[in-house]
């Protein structure tokens, strides 16, 4: 049967009208659909990467108490960090002495170009994600005890603004926070003994950095 001039496209939107979708509704459809998911990740990664990162810095300065469910990232991120202090808190230490940060007072903005320039060789692993916030945990300790508390948000925000902006592909690209947990959960030993020399590696790149900005 011949059809005259726009019975095709008629039809199409009678089987719109009728319930029955056409191609265009679709993938109209689809396309929607991909999008509020990507949406809703994005959310959800935000919302995980600032809700850690304080976590971790108000737990260690004792100014938030544990969560009774905290996830497995928390957790793993507390446990790594605290490692991370106990065997280099000379080293932190030592960086945070030549910062003169009394004389920067609630100023923690150069947190962020720390940050900026311990990843500017475009190496990025999870081992110089753990020392940067490590650096934010033994900053927020110091300035706790200058009783500048009210600062911890503050630097736990630079980091996780940080991670936001700089890092977020990197972290989307490598299973996000899920990729962290399995990062340090390693399957044999040469992997343990790998991750660590991952973290030394950005302990020392902290040491770099901030001593570029001290000169």
């Amino acid at each position: 049967m011949l059809l005259r001039t726009g019975e095709v496209v008629d039809q199409g939107r009678n089987k719109a009208l009728c319930g029955e979708p056409s191609s265009t509704a679709a993938a109209t459809t689809t396309t929607t659909t991909t999008i509020s998911r990507c949406r809703a990740g994005t959310e959800a990664l935000d919302t995980e990467t600032k809700r850690l990162v304080t976590q971790v810095l108000g737990e260690h300065v004792g100014i938030l108490k544990p969560r009774w469910n905290e996830n497995e990232a928390l957790s793993t991120m507390k446990r790594v960090v605290d490692h991370v202090l106990g065997k280099y808190s000379y080293v932190y230490n030592g960086m945070l002495d030549g910062l003169s940060l009394d004389d920067r007072g609630d100023d923690v903005t150069f947190v962020r170009a720390i940050a900026k320039s311990l990843f500017a060789d475009g190496t990025v692993n999870w081992g110089r994600v753990v020392s940067l916030v490590a650096f934010g945990a033994a900053l927020s300790e110091y300035l706790k005890d200058k009783g500048r508390e009210s600062c911890v948000e503050l630097v736990g925000e630079e980091i996780a603004v940080y991670m936001l902006t700089d890092q977020k592909d990197w972290m989307t690209e490598n299973n996000s926070w899920h990729g962290f947990v399995e990062f340090f959960r390693p399957a044999d030993r040469g992997s343990a003994v790998s991750n660590a020399l991952m973290t030394i590696a950005g302990v020392a790149g902290i040491g770099a950095t901030l001593t570029l900005l001290i000169m």
